[in-house]
């Protein structure tokens, strides 16, 4: 969460810094909010690079997070509704496309 904050405040005031540029330039209206638009995005994915990358690795662990208590759940349903006596296979056994071994 804080790296969304940081990099989302870093990403406003580039916006800011290049409105306040285009409009000492002379820059006014729509063509203002364009050129300031345009030039924030691209001059933050140089100078905003590194806060990218820490939202990009804070973002994929709350996923996988998420991903892994899904899974937790999907294999804790299977084994419950299984019929007595029944083996359940391992998910990662399942996912090579061959049919469980036989008895």
């Amino acid at each position: 969460m804080l790296a969304f904050i940081r990099y989302s405040t870093l990403r406003l005031a580039v916006l800011l810094v290049v409105g306040a540029v285009c409009y000492l330039v002379g820059l006014r209206g729509f063509g203002l909010l364009l050129v300031a638009l345009i030039g924030s995005g691209v001059a933050s994915l140089f100078l905003l690079d590194r806060q990218r990358e820490a939202l990009g690795e804070s973002v994929g662990g709350v996923l996988g997070r998420i991903n892994a208590r899904i899974d937790a759940n999907t294999r804790s349903e299977d084994i419950d509704d299984a019929p007595a006596g029944t083996v359940v296979p391992e998910p990662d056994a399942a996912a090579d496309g061959e049919p469980p071994a036989s008895a």
